[in-house]
């Protein structure tokens, strides 16, 4: 019944929660497999994406990312979503697709700890695609953001490299002083 549904689902959630990734994905593949219309579907699909990426399969956490975001446009888990498929670009070095997700991440609310290097991610994908007034942009904002963050310092060369190759040779020099 419904309480066998809910209990294989929290199953799923707590052994990844747990770290046990593969134990995780195999409940997480029975619920989808058993019971793919259940209201909790798009929670499930988030789990097996997310044990697909902590198990190096990035491939295909991809596919299941994005098919959730497909499924459920406006679920919780919508910004985390976009943060993941963002670091999957970024580790393929794909940086305008990774620029896109994060777009679509720092555009909503990311008031969460885990999104504060987001826009330092942003910058840092603009600077790899040698869009240096976005780079500006998303660099300041950063150090505004979070200016004792990790990256900080990343962050004030790339700002002032970007500033260089955007022809702003004296705030490329004083964001160095």
């Amino acid at each position: 019944g419904p309480q066998a549904v809910e209990f294989l689902r929290l199953q799923a959630f707590c052994l990844n929660q747990a770290k046990d990734y593969a134990a995780s994905m195999k409940l997480s593949e029975d619920f989808l497999t058993k019971h793919g219309a259940d209201g909790n579907t798009p929670e499930v699909m988030f789990i097996k994406a997310e044990n697909l990426l902590m198990l190096k399969k990035s491939t295909e956490a991809l596919a299941v990312y994005m098919k959730f975001l497909e499924t459920a446009p406006q679920h919780v888990r919508v910004p985390l979503t976009n943060f993941r498929i963002a670091q999957i670009h970024i580790g393929a070095q794909q940086w305008a697709l990774a620029a896109k997700h994060l777009e679509l991440l720092l555009a909503g609310d990311h008031a969460s700890k885990v999104f504060n290097q987001a826009g330092f991610m942003l910058g840092d994908c603009y600077f790899h695609l040698s869009k240096w007034t976005e780079c500006i942009g998303a660099m300041e904002t950063f150090l505004e953001d979070q200016p004792a963050e990790l990256n900080t310092d990343t962050a004030i060369y790339n700002l002032a490299m970007a500033c260089q190759r955007n022809k702003q040779d004296a705030k490329a020099i004083a964001i160095l002083r």
